[in-house]
């Protein structure tokens, strides 16, 4: 019998782009998002650590720094969720990775280790921005604008040479503008 691999679905845009609310739209997938788990964890998801947690990790939350603390909160919960996207991946669930993932040193994290037993489909959200940044100022929680313009700086486009099976993008209203397989590439 031959079963169909699960697919990794890894959205690839600004802050406010779009990404989430179209990864709502997909069916039998379980969205994996870095603000989801830090609000299991902390109870707050705007919350990057807590001492307890970074403690209950290893770490001397008494002697670090806020900056350390946030580096090292953020760390440990991208550890978790691309661990959780492993093992749902092997189990044959569909999974979407829900972040920027604007570079290729952090998407290849969580590439690497399922080439071979998913489909790896990027999607690039292309909103310009000031799109993003008028969006981002009409929701509850803001990455604000200096963070989008940041983001922006360091935004590289995905390649196949990165694993990615497919490549669609998609213009700021979310509707699909183009899409490549690694078999036409």
């Amino acid at each position: 019998m031959v079963t169909e691999k699960p697919i990794l679905y890894m959205p690839i845009g600004l802050p406010a782009s779009g990404k989430s609310t179209f990864l709502k739209k997909l069916k039998n997938t379980v969205i994996l998002s870095g603000d989801t788990l830090r609000g299991e964890l902390f109870g707050d998801e705007r919350l990057q650590y807590t001492n307890a947690f970074l403690i209950e990790h290893g770490y001397d939350a008494e002697n670090m720094t806020h900056r350390e603390k946030e580096i090292a909160g953020q760390t440990l919960v991208w550890n978790m969720l691309k661990d959780r996207a492993i093992q749902l991946l092997k189990e044959g669930k569909n999974v979407a990775y829900d972040g920027v993932n604007n570079v290729p040193k952090y998407r290849a994290l969580i590439i690497l280790p399922v080439i071979g037993i998913a489909v790896i489909h990027a999607l690039v959200f292309n909103t310009d921005i000031e799109t993003c940044i008028i969006r981002d100022r009409l929701r509850s929680r803001t990455a604000g604008e200096e963070t989008i313009r940041r983001i922006a700086k360091y935004m590289i486009a995905p390649a196949f040479s990165e694993g990615f099976d497919i490549i669609d993008i998609f213009d700021k209203n979310g509707e699909l503008v183009s899409r490549r397989t690694k078999e036409e590439a």
